[in-house]
């Protein structure tokens, strides 16, 4: 699950707060982003489904992703099998203790640079041994409207507030480690609604939890 885990690991810090649950047939405006990754694995393109504190990332054809992140349930859907893997995260007393990290250190640099035709302001991030850049949009159209959505994202409590050198969409990240380098791109941004079966295993598919 390794393209799983690099895809997502940037994008769950950008978030902020909870909101209401979906009924099952509701619809309501959602965030879709379309991304691309290369480096040290084989390049590969993702989208990216956030609406109400849900997130679906289509992977590849053969394999997605759906995350409840107030729930603390992660889907694993492997499509040509037609099974679906649900994890629940343990909470209280039994959730796993997080590890001891470097903290990270951000130096905003005062350069900019555009990426997709957007002024970027560019930021890097040292953590032990990982260094990482981010291009950063300011001004990027409707950034209110995706900031809030993305807020549904953030576990109710325990994530560290966003710094204000990343204040902005993010829209290009170089991640670089001992073994590895990384590099995602978003390549478009949209706001609009999202079904509620978006978020649920395929009908047909076999789920089994653990």
């Amino acid at each position: 699950m390794t393209h799983t885990h690099k895809f997502l690991s940037p994008l769950f810090g950008l978030a902020l707060s909870t909101a209401a649950l979906l009924t099952p047939a509701a619809t309501q405006a959602g965030l879709i982003m379309e991304q691309t990754m290369e480096g040290s694995e084989a390049p590969s393109q993702t989208t990216m489904r956030i609406q109400n504190g849900m997130i679906r990332t289509d992977i590849s054809e053969e394999l997605s992703t759906i995350a409840d992140t107030k729930a603390g349930e992660v889907m694993t859907i492997i499509h040509p099998a037609k099974m679906v893997s649900v994890i629940s995260q343990p909470k209280g007393e039994a959730a796993p203790k997080l590890p001891n990290v470097p903290t990270p250190k951000y130096t905003a640099t005062g350069m900019t640079e555009k990426v997709d035709g957007y002024e970027c302001n560019i930021v890097k991030m040292e953590m032990g041994e990982m260094t990482s850049t981010f291009w950063v949009a300011k001004s990027y159209p409707d950034y209110d409207k995706i900031k809030a959505e993305m807020a549904t994202i953030k576990p109710a409590s325990g994530a560290p507030e966003t710094p204000k050198e990343l204040e902005g969409l993010i829209l290009k990240t170089s991640t670089v480690g001992p073994k590895y380098l990384g590099i995602v791109t978003i390549k478009s941004v949209k706001i609009e609604e999202i079904p509620a079966d978006v978020f649920k295993a395929p009908t047909g598919y076999t789920v089994s939890r653990q």
